[in-house]
């Protein structure tokens, strides 16, 4: 008996009698053997016609969604079929042996685990290697550049003298950011001004903090007085004569006044609790 597995990337193509894989002798004399078909895919039991399911229907999210011996093509969502394997020498180029023993395609490595050719350096964001120049010293290279293993590579920086022109320095990150060439001001993006000399777009200065209210016993203009919470207005009486009829002295009592004007601010005392 042979095991076979009807591929989901096949039966889209060519329905449940399309093509066919051969999985190869085990030891269990070819007791199991999977399929796809549109409600998933599944694995049996030949002796007791028994099947579980063990992916998806037609569209996957992860290789664990598809049958031993294919893989998912995100971008489509459907399982590929590519083959068994036990090593990746078993697998097509550009393939390698998954944990399910199948072949799926090799994921490009990032560049701090494989390096990179002479003339390109290594993006620590991306993982990509980034085409540079060569170099033999540091003077070979720009601006906010170093030589490293022959090639320019960017470097830290702590003002924006160390960064290449159009460039300024990020010292949250510590590195050079690409932000634009300027003459002017009004050649920027909201938020940047131009540092002329360097005709550089960098970022706008922190606006000033607002200066502090000025003290109540400054202010003397009544209506600012009596705006300011934490300051209180006085007032002197015009004309004012005690019961007697003569004018009022400092400390007495009962006094009538014609008017009152403003005389000074002070600050406001203090609630009672």
């Amino acid at each position: 008996m042979k095991k076979l597995l009807l591929c989901l990337g096949v039966l889209l193509a060519l329905g449940a009698s399309g093509c066919t894989l051969y999985f190869g002798p085990d030891d269990d004399d070819d007791r199991y053997y999977s399929y796809c078909d549109a409600s998933g895919c599944w694995t049996c039991d030949s002796y007791t016609g028994e099947c579980w399911q063990d992916g998806g229907g037609w569209g996957c999210a992860s290789n664990y969604d598809c049958a031993a011996g294919c893989w998912c093509d995100t971008n489509t969502g459907s399982c590929v079929e590519t083959g068994f394997c036990s090593f990746n020498e078993d697998c097509p180029d550009g393939y390698v042996c998954d944990d399910r023993q199948s072949c799926v395609p090799e994921q490009p490595q990032a560049c701090w685990e494989t390096g990179c050719p002479w003339g390109y350096y290594c993006d620590g964001w991306s993982g990509e290697c980034i085409p540079s120049t060569t170099c033999n010293t540091d003077t070979d290279c720009g601006t906010g550049y170093a030589c490293f293993d022959g090639t320019c590579t960017p470097v830290g920086c702590t003002d924006d003298t160390q960064c290449a022109a159009g460039c300024y320095c990020d010292e949250a990150s510590g590195g050079c950011v690409e932000s634009g060439y300027c003459s002017a001001d009004g050649d920027c993006p909201s938020g940047q001004t131009c540092d002329e000399a360097r005709g550089t777009c960098i970022p706008g200065e922190d606006p000033p903090p607002p200066p502090p209210p000025p003290a109540c016993t400054d202010i003397t203009d009544e209506m600012a007085c009596l705006g300011a919470a934490a300051c209180e207005a006085v007032y002197t009486g015009i004309n004012c004569t005690n019961p007697t009829g003569e004018a009022c002295q400092s400390g007495d009592s009962g006094c009538v006044c014609e008017d009152f004007v403003f005389a000074a601010c002070i600050d406001a005392a203090p609630l009672a609790e």
